[in-house]
């Protein structure tokens, strides 16, 4: 196994993906909790030529101002 760069005392940060900027597509309800779901749609982002989206709960999303 290769050495670790990482030692106690090191101030570190997670490692997270990019925001996904994209556009609501539609707006369902989960059937079993009862959440607005709101599915985002977003360009491209794995090379596969096919547009990327997901279900997002309403707290994890926030109006871009343009």
């Amino acid at each position: 196994m290769a050495k670790s760069p990482f030692k106690a005392g090191d101030t570190v940060r997670q490692v997270m993906p990019a925001p996904i900027v994209g556009t609501v597509a539609e707006v369902a309800i989960d059937p079993s909790e009862g959440d607005r779901l709101f599915k985002v749609v977003w360009p491209d982002a794995d090379g596969d030529g096919v547009e990327e989206s997901r279900f997002f709960r309403e707290e994890e999303i926030e109006l871009v101002q343009e």
